[in-house]
């Protein structure tokens, strides 16, 4: 398995591989070098060779991911039997303050992704999770006074 510390080592050793997951999300295409991004009808794909297409689709107002490894077709949102291979889910729970003992309200952004026997899926998966979690972490400057600070977890399943 791939650490987190392992991914960023090898982000930095690939870094036209992580240009690129940048460009994806930023939902820039990328249409030269060996990895590319382009745009399909309300995806962004991203695709490397040797390995299925990635396909990405994003609402950023909403903090919303969903990700599918696919050869060619395109997946279906609206079919719920059609299970994404990286997704955020969101959370809140209700934590007591330790001076106060009053309820505060917490974000969680769960950023999961599957298991994937192929290691070099695996790696992808793990750097989109690592992107996705410093694209969300930057779009949440500050917790409102009545809210905890958001907490941002990333799980292979």
């Amino acid at each position: 398995m791939v650490s987190q510390d392992n991914a960023v080592n090898l982000a930095q050793k690939f870094p036209s591989l992580s240009l690129t997951i940048s460009n994806l999300l930023d939902k820039r295409e990328k249409n030269y070098g060996i990895f590319q991004v382009t745009k399909e009808a309300d995806f962004y794909s991203l695709y490397i060779p040797s390995l299925p297409s990635f396909k990405l689709y994003q609402n950023e107002k909403s903090n919303v991911y969903k990700g599918y490894w696919r050869e060619s077709e395109l997946p279906d949102l609206k079919d719920r039997s059609c299970k994404p291979d990286l997704v955020i889910r969101k959370k809140q729970k209700q934590v007591p303050q330790r001076k106060t003992n009053k309820l505060v309200k917490q974000r969680i952004y769960e950023i999961v992704y599957k298991y994937n026997p192929s290691p070099e899926i695996r790696f992808v998966n793990q750097l989109l999770a690592s992107f996705i979690q410093s694209k969300i972490e930057a779009s949440i400057p500050s917790a409102p006074i009545d809210e905890m600070m958001p907490l941002i977890l990333k799980k292979e399943v």
